[in-house]
């Protein structure tokens, strides 16, 4: 299923308030029962017909992978020694709202 970038920014801001989620610094991160109600919650919350806690699992995967990915263009832009204007920049929407809260997990 594609998603538009208008529900794609609505599930990261739903995926940013359950900490439980993607805050590996929170003891919550394993537990695995407070992790599927959190999601559900998204699940419920998000309203799509047909969308399971299962593909909200894989929404979180993919959209992680795509920051990561995205992060490494930024990074390899910078290293390149092309002037402070000229690095990469995303262009995805909901990758600023994801990367204020995913960069802390990283350092």
């Amino acid at each position: 299923m594609r998603w538009s970038e208008g529900d794609t920014v609505k599930f990261d801001g739903l995926y940013r308030e359950h900490e439980c989620l993607w805050n590996t610094m929170k003891p919550s991160y394993r537990n695995n029962q407070m992790r599927v109600e959190d999601l559900e919650k998204i699940v419920e919350e998000m309203g799509i017909e047909g969308f399971t806690v299962a593909d909200a699992r894989q929404k979180v995967k993919s959209l992680r992978n795509t920051h990561n990915q995205q992060l490494q263009k930024i990074e390899k832009s910078r290293k390149s020694g092309m002037g402070h204007e000229d690095v990469y920049a995303p262009s995805l929407k909901w990758f600023h709202l994801m990367d204020t809260f995913m960069r802390k997990t990283k350092e």
